[in-house]
């Protein structure tokens, strides 16, 4: 038996990068449809789709999966677009790639007899029609209609990654859990390069510096606990050298202690029983009181 025929709504860089993928194991792409004409014919050309363009409805028919790769908002009126166009056919699939939202949003779609799934990849794209490799190894959370979680553990499997089970109202918190370790490291690398530029480090050397540790703490996750590749100096116990830090960021860069004490706190509680009480006692008074 055949692959599955899919369709693609939304051609950015999620969207793009999942039909490329699944394009070159095996499933055939029939239409692709996205508002911005460059983003649709790129892709539409690099995916060998018979139909294009920018009505979601035209590129439904023929397909045996519909994967929705639009933003979060724009989910349920597309969901309900297509249903009022009468562009479904019994037994279709809809599939969309919010981490947020659950397959339900898209029930407008099931009074024309079809299927949801929702199908999130635990990973963040820095561009449309991504390599496929990025895939390999990745993990996608799953939720909806037994006969489409199915076809999303399918097509998890033919990209060499993993399909894992959430239930829809878990949802919210596993987005707020992707969104701090991808989104929100961006934005600490940004936040120390701002210190270092403040040190009287160029903007760009002060990347390049950062770039190389993160890059190493993050391979030494793969080998060992959370807790156990911490370093620093509350793993330490030394206080002296965080009070040193708070006062510092106190003079000159007061927007960041706030962001600095919370990480503080919580790397406190990650490594707590490896201190004394009188280490952690003193961290605690440093992290939250010092002048």
């Amino acid at each position: 038996m055949g692959k599955p025929v899919l369709s693609l709504v939304g051609a950015g860089r999620l969207g793009s990068s999942l039909a490329r993928a699944l394009s070159e194991r095996g499933y055939a792409v029939r239409g692709v449809c996205d508002r911005d004409p460059a983003a649709e014919r790129d892709a539409a050309r690099a995916l060998s789709a018979a139909a294009a363009g920018a009505e979601p409805a035209a590129v439904c028919p023929g397909a045996d999966v519909i994967v929705l790769a639009v933003p979060d908002a724009q989910i349920k009126p597309v969901a309900e677009r297509l249903a009022a166009a009468g562009a479904l056919s019994k037994g279709q699939i809809v599939c969309h790639t919010s981490g947020f939202l659950p397959a339900s949003a898209m029930v407008a779609v099931k009074f024309c007899g079809a299927f949801t799934v929702s199908m999130h990849p635990m990973m963040s794209f820095t561009q449309r029609l991504s390599d496929p490799a990025i895939f390999r190894g990745a993990t996608f959370t799953v939720e909806g209609d037994a006969v489409a979680l199915e076809a999303a553990r399918d097509m998890a499997t033919a990209l060499d990654a993993f399909a894992v089970a959430i239930r829809p109202h878990d949802k919210p918190l596993y987005h707020a859990a992707a969104v701090m370790s991808s989104n929100y490291l961006v934005t600490l690398l940004a936040q120390s390069v701002a210190l270092l530029e403040r040190a009287g480090i160029d903007r760009e050397q002060a990347r390049q510096m950062l770039l190389p540790m993160a890059t190493s703490i993050i391979g030494g996750l793969k080998d060992q606990d959370l807790a156990q590749a911490l370093t620093g100096p509350i793993e330490r116990g030394d206080a002296i050298t965080v009070e040193g830090h708070v006062r510092a960021l106190q003079a000159a860069a007061p927007a960041q202690l706030a962001v600095y004490r919370a990480l503080a706190r919580a790397t406190l509680g990650m490594v707590r029983d490896r201190l004394s009480t009188d280490q952690a006692q003193a961290l605690e008074w440093t992290i939250g009181d010092a002048e």
